[in-house]
């Protein structure tokens, strides 16, 4: 992120994250808590990766935030999640999952377009398959492929045909 963005990225944040019961005890605490990356600690990536294998299975960390081992803590995590049907980890503004997952559902393909992320998502490599969705900045709705459910109308809000898997 742009150094000069980071102000106003936080603000809304903590926005959103204070909009519904912001008011109640604690909210402010401990609802968004923004941290700059010490290089000297790690990376947003190393960081990402711990939070990710903790809430998975408790893996290479020995104790929990409140000092309880992880393992249990992490099983309970993955139980509260599936109980209330929350999505544990999902990304933004990347390519979608869901076409990745229908492309490596087919046997083959003879659209020509679509051979190159067909490819990458048959061969189990992400990157390849970022790349030809257009890179991981481009914004979903430019993105050349999407899957649909009803396939009536492959128009666009701006009026451009979107190729369907």
């Amino acid at each position: 992120m742009h150094p000069n963005d980071v102000k106003t990225v936080r603000s809304i944040f903590s926005k959103y994250a204070l909009e519904e019961d912001g008011k109640e005890r604690g909210a402010k605490a401990h609802r968004f808590k923004a941290v700059s990356i010490d290089p000297k600690k790690g990376s947003a990536a190393g960081y990402i990766a711990k939070y990710i294998s903790k809430n998975i299975d408790g893996s290479d960390i020995s104790k929990d935030l409140y000092g309880n081992d992880a393992k249990p803590a992490a099983s309970n995590i993955d139980a509260w999640s599936a109980t209330w049907n929350i999505r544990q980890f999902q990304q933004v503004g990347g390519p979608s999952v869901t076409v990745w997952r229908e492309l490596r559902r087919l046997k083959e393909s003879n659209q020509p377009e679509v051979v190159q992320a067909f490819i990458a998502a048959d061969s189990g490599d992400w990157a390849a398959y970022v790349m030809a969705m257009g890179g991981a900045m481009l914004p979903r709705i430019n993105r050349p492929w999407t899957c649909v459910n009803n396939c009536t109308n492959p128009n666009t809000k701006t009026g451009n045909n979107k190729k369907l898997i």
